[in-house]
């Protein structure tokens, strides 16, 4: 590919024009910005977005009368509904995200809690299946 060159003469560049080094009379004057409107006030970020979405209201049915509620909490009633149901990835889904927002979590003190030793244990047992065995421990 050609080099572009300058309409000034040769002795006036401070260097040679090409990529990145555009001709002196085509680049921006000291103090003078790219982007001169820039960002336009109110432009959210990918974050705000994501939140938009999951907050907006849609609507659902429950027990035959229609009601609004966020996406995210009509998302987490498929996928309650599909985990109940015995799909395997919608429970494994719901238990991390239970435990993502720190609402599972393993007992500490295990005479807080007023389980049978046998329902205790099924429990821990699940719960590591879940949660991994490197967190259970």
């Amino acid at each position: 590919m050609a080099k572009r060159k300058s309409t000034k003469p040769e002795g006036d560049l401070p260097y040679e024009v090409g990529k990145w080094k555009p001709p002196i009379e085509r680049r921006f004057p000291k103090g003078v910005s790219g982007n001169p409107r820039g960002r336009p006030k109110g432009a959210k970020n990918i974050a705000l977005q994501i939140q938009d979405v999951l907050t907006e209201p849609v609507p659902i049915t429950v027990e035959g009368r229609q009601k609004k509620v966020p996406a995210i909490v009509a998302a987490l009633m498929v996928a309650r509904r599909k985990a109940l149901g015995g799909d395997y990835k919608a429970q494994d889904q719901l238990l991390r995200t239970a435990r993502d927002v720190a609402l599972l979590q393993l007992p500490e003190d295990q005479g807080a809690h007023a389980l049978t030793p046998g329902a205790e244990a099924d429990l821990e047992a699940l719960l590591r299946r879940y949660l991994g065995e490197e967190e259970a421990s």
